[in-house]
């Protein structure tokens, strides 16, 4: 019996969907697991006095030729201000990659989320976007 395209296809989505459904504080882990390769690269620009942006750069070069997935983050010059406890941080905008995920559903290979969000899910028991929710699932699947 021969298999098409099309039921290879459909396998991967029957097996997408059966997939046990992650809390928000599950999904929040597996953010917290993904590789910050600011963080990452702002340690190793201390020990060898480079520029924090560049070694970002290099490391997600390396990581998406591993097929990892990783964590790159931007922070702004802007604040956010929580308007339910008060809080006062800078913004920051984390785009999530998985290299894994561009030939099976490219539209998962990415998502972003900023760190106001984050902070409305892990302090506040705000929800992860749908797409973030799948994103992050296909990550720790």
């Amino acid at each position: 019996m021969r298999f098409g395209l099309a039921s290879v296809e459909a396998r991967y989505i029957f097996e997408r969907l059966k997939m046990d459904t992650k809390t928000d504080r599950e999904l929040l882990a597996i953010f917290d697991e993904l590789p910050s390769l600011l963080k990452i690269a702002t340690e190793r620009a201390k020990s060898t006095g480079g520029y924090a942006y560049d070694i970002q750069d290099e490391l997600q070069e390396k990581f998406y030729a591993q097929g990892k997935a990783f964590r790159r983050s931007m922070p702004f010059r802007s604040l956010f201000e929580c308007f339910q406890c008060g809080l006062m941080t800078t913004q920051i905008k984390h785009t999530l990659f998985n290299p894994g995920l561009l030939e099976i559903d490219p539209t998962l290979h990415t998502a972003e989320i900023s760190e106001e969000d984050i902070h409305h899910i892990r302090e506040h028991g705000a929800a992860f976007s749908t797409h973030c929710r799948r994103f992050l699932e296909q990550v720790s699947g």
